[in-house]
């Protein structure tokens, strides 16, 4: 089931995610990112052509340390232009993931995105990019299987939150 901003903002304080904030991406024009701080970032624009609030379509992470930026897409895209702009205020350059972790029709996008935080913050390795590019290489190929990867990871983790339980269904 698919996340609100709300609802990730709980969650990243339940689970001690460093997170500056929810955003939509067209909101980011005016910020500059801000060291050891992370981002999620909704792909669609606060309002659509016609002057209607957009709902939302896909989440993804932004990880920033002193140094380094990372863009996290679970379906493996390359940021958009206000995404780029955004990170590149700050950061000359940035790394992204290009492998496809989440399937097209699920709605696990937030999920990956929470995971990802929780696991760069954990695993110290040669560099940040090596462990970004870790989380990635962790999931199956058969990206059908990844929200099975995500769920059993939160339901191992906080077996009686609330939020968790209600959002994925277990």
């Amino acid at each position: 089931m698919t996340l609100s901003n709300v609802d990730l903002m709980r969650l990243a304080k339940h689970y001690k995610v460093q997170l500056h904030g929810v955003y939509m991406k067209d909101t980011l024009r005016t910020m500059v990112p801000k060291a050891n701080n992370n981002y999620i970032v909704n792909l669609e624009s606060t309002v659509n052509e016609n002057g209607t609030m957009n709902r939302g379509s896909h989440w993804v992470a932004i990880a920033c340390t002193k140094h380094d930026c990372m863009y996290f897409d679970p379906f493996g895209s390359p940021a958009p232009k206000d995404v780029q702009f955004f990170i590149l205020k700050k950061y000359p350059r940035f790394g992204t993931n290009s492998k496809e972790i989440q399937a097209l029709r699920s709605v696990y996008c937030a999920w990956f995105d929470l995971m990802f935080f929780m696991y760069i913050k954990k695993k110290s390795i040669i560099s940040f990019y090596e462990t970004c590019n870790q989380f990635t290489n962790s999931f199956e190929l058969n990206r059908d299987m990844n929200d099975l990867v995500v769920r059993k990871f939160f339901r191992e983790i906080t077996p009686k939150h609330p939020i968790a339980i209600d959002k994925l269904h277990i």
